[in-house]
């Protein structure tokens, strides 16, 4: 369940098909938003599986995750697509 919870794609609200451009835009849009002490507009982070805590760290540490091939591999396969 933590994979599924901690999900880079939960943690930046990305579907498991966006392109680059699409994640480095959320990326920048939730940096933004974390800046400016928000709450970000509602994604594809589905709350209704618990609290995700995004800060500064975590999204980086989210997209960094994502950047292999392979590791875009096991998280897409226990996220939605």
């Amino acid at each position: 369940m933590n994979l599924i919870i901690n999900n880079p794609y939960r943690t930046l609200g990305l579907l498991v098909g966006s392109s680059a451009a699409q994640q480095n835009r959320q990326l920048n849009r939730l940096k933004m938003y974390i800046e400016a002490e928000q709450e970000p507009e509602r994604d594809f982070s589905f709350p209704t599986l618990g609290n995700n805590i995004r800060t500064k760290d975590t999204i980086e540490s989210a997209a960094s995750k994502l950047n292999l091939d392979a590791d875009k591999m096991l998280y897409s396969i226990f996220w939605f697509y």
